[in-house]
């Protein structure tokens, strides 16, 4: 999908920016990229995006897949780093989760807190928070439906392939059932996904209206420069 087919939300301290990086693109021509070149010790950052109003859009049975490359801006910082994440949105009540508190989930590959180069896959469910304000990192606690996922360590930048599908049938399944699944690290295809949640959240939350890719950072420190990119983004309804 091309860059013109999003809405893109941006929320932060400091200069910040989304926009089509073409200069060192995942695959193809273009990237779609989170930048924030400028991180000063109260500096939050907290975007989305989501498909515009020409395509059909909150979705209760849907998946979101999507190729994820972590700049190592915020790899390799150690203290004070806390809720640090990117990666996918999905039930969402809210139109703008970066700025307006909404409900809903995010599917992220999150930096376990103040430790560089330690990651871990979780899904997260928000409860008025956005995007700046989700607590959203391994081992916390409320805001944190999945993590029991094994941490893996990387240093520097490094590519990820990541899904979630989710379906909400409260009649059938008893509620909503959460099944992300990942690839190996440096794939840019869908080739080697392999599940790592397979849930059914038996009170979930139950209005969807919007759906797409998501980014939170929350630091109390000076670090380098936070770039997230994502490529080959692919939204379905399903069946």
């Amino acid at each position: 999908m091309a860059f013109g087919n999003w809405d893109h939300f941006i929320n932060t301290a400091g200069a910040s920016a989304i926009s089509l990086e073409v200069g060192n693109p995942i695959v193809g021509s273009g990237s779609l990229a989170y930048n924030k070149p400028n991180i000063a010790s109260t500096d939050d950052f907290g975007a989305h995006s989501q498909l515009d109003s020409t395509f059909t859009r909150g979705l209760t049975k849907g998946r979101i897949r999507t190729l994820l490359r972590v700049g190592d801006g915020w790899t390799d910082t150690g203290s004070f780093v806390e809720d640090t994440g990117a990666g996918i949105f999905y039930m969402s009540d809210t139109e703008d989760i970066t700025g307006t508190g909404g409900n809903f989930y995010t599917a992220y590959v999150a930096r376990e807190r103040n430790t560089p180069n330690l990651f871990r896959l979780l899904i997260c469910r928000s409860a008025g928070q956005n995007t700046l304000t989700l607590a959203c990192r391994p081992d916390l606690g409320a805001q944190v439906l999945l993590d029991t996922a094994a941490s893996f360590v990387t240093a520097g930048e490094f590519v990820i392939p990541i899904q979630i599908e989710w379906n909400l049938d409260i009649a059938g399944l008893g509620g909503l059932r959460h099944t992300m699944s990942a690839g190996n690290l440096g794939d840019t295809n869908f080739n080697n996904l392999a599940v790592v949640y397979d849930f059914v959240e038996p009170s979930p939350l139950t209005v969807a209206s919007f759906e797409g890719l998501a980014t939170t950072f929350q630091t109390g420190a000076t670090v380098a420069p936070f770039t997230v990119v994502y490529d080959q983004t692919g939204v379905f309804q399903l069946v």
